[in-house]
């Protein structure tokens, strides 16, 4: 029989696979993109057009300016990294992200349960959700807030409380829905 650890390597790399597969389709902007990855992209070319809320965008785009800005800054990385003229390299880190929020939701399952079977379970259950596998291929600001909060939640879970604020910091710098999580965490830390 496979090892747990085996299986999950398995899980995360299948994982992979299915969000890396033709991240470049369409070659076009889907649903929320027209904000944030051309916001990005104007990061890159230095447009301060696009930090200022007054601003009006060239038609059929917007300046992503409701939301703080650290997804279309990692979004302008990649883009920097692995040039901004394909429709692959804005959408790359969501393919990173929505893979590392199935193991991370291993290891909470694990930090809550104590037991691999049931956190290998909630990792592959989670896999299967639609919502993630779409957000993880888009270029869009939801996968990069989950994972910070997972990523949070597992350190306050684990009490390794700097990074789990850092990592909250980080969520709120993505969408401001990140301060949803602060009740949770309030009730956490009393409750011990």
């Amino acid at each position: 029989m496979l090892k747990t650890k085996h299986l999950l390597i398995s899980l995360l790399v299948i994982s992979f696979a299915l969000r890396i597969w033709r991240i470049d389709f369409p070659q076009a902007y889907v649903f929320d993109e027209v904000y944030y990855p051309f916001t990005a992209g104007e990061y890159l070319q230095n447009n301060t057009a696009a930090w200022e809320w007054w601003t009006t965008a060239p038609k059929g785009n917007s300046y992503a300016w409701v939301n703080p800005p650290l997804a279309q800054e990692m979004m302008a990385i990649s883009m920097q990294v692995f040039g901004s003229d394909n429709y692959w390299s804005f959408r790359l880190p969501g393919v990173f992200l929505g893979v590392l929020s199935i193991y991370l939701l291993y290891l909470i399952s694990m930090t809550l349960f104590k037991n691999q079977r049931v956190a290998l379970i909630s990792a592959f259950l989670f896999s299967l959700d639609g919502l993630t596998l779409v957000q993880s291929r888009t270029g869009m600001l939801d996968i990069y807030l989950l994972t910070f909060l997972l990523t949070s939640l597992y350190f306050i879970l684990t009490k390794r409380f700097f990074w789990s604020a850092l990592f909250l910091s980080f969520a709120i710098s993505t969408k401001w829905t990140g301060f949803y999580i602060i009740p949770l965490y309030i009730w956490l830390l009393i409750k011990d």
